[in-house]
């Protein structure tokens, strides 16, 4: 049994790949209206390519088989690798929110006391939510997937307390019981 949950990619590795595929497209069109034989690179930009454009589909989600919990790469909802067995030793899930900044700088500068007319503001901050396989004291917890968007992370979240023996619980470390 298993959920399809997001893409594998963020936003800004999609960008990014979406570059290199215009690059290589424009390497491969070139090589072809070219009158000498680039037959090596252009298979070699092609292959580059078709990788790029597998990669804009591959997705990630959650395989659960037994009580095992697994993190599955999907390819149009064809399963393409599992990872290793996560719920091992741990009998609770939780939700964390963390804030998240891809560029942490702050472009003043400080000697004049304004915004530096020249450089961007590439500050850019998200949501992540995480979830987390955590034991009885929430003194261990172990990462089990990521999420940009908190409906998907709410509805995985109900798929595997639904399908395992794994319990909700809001998260908060007891450290005395040591």
């Amino acid at each position: 049994m298993y959920i399809i949950s997001c893409s594998k990619l963020r936003y800004n590795q999609k960008c990014n790949l979406i570059i290199v595929m215009f690059v290589c497209l424009i390497f491969i069109i070139g090589m072809i209206t070219s009158t000498t034989d680039y037959m090596f690179f252009e298979i070699l930009f092609a292959l580059i390519l078709l990788i790029s454009i597998t990669l804009m589909f591959v997705k990630k989600g959650i395989i659960i088989e037994g009580n095992k919990i697994e993190i599955g790469n999907f390819l149009f909802g064809i399963i393409i690798s599992k990872s290793n067995n996560k719920a091992f030793g741990y009998s609770k899930i939780t939700m964390l929110k963390f804030k998240t900044k891809i560029y942490d700088y702050d472009n003043k500068d400080f000697s004049k006391g304004s915004r530096v007319r020249w450089e961007p503001y590439l500050n850019y901050d998200n949501y992540v939510y995480e979830l987390h396989l955590i034991n009885d004291n929430h003194t261990k917890k172990s990462n089990l997937i990521n999420f940009e968007n908190e409906e998907l992370s709410t509805k995985t979240l109900d798929f595997i307390i639904n399908n395992t023996s794994l319990n909700y619980e809001k998260y908060n470390p007891n450290f005395s019981n040591q």
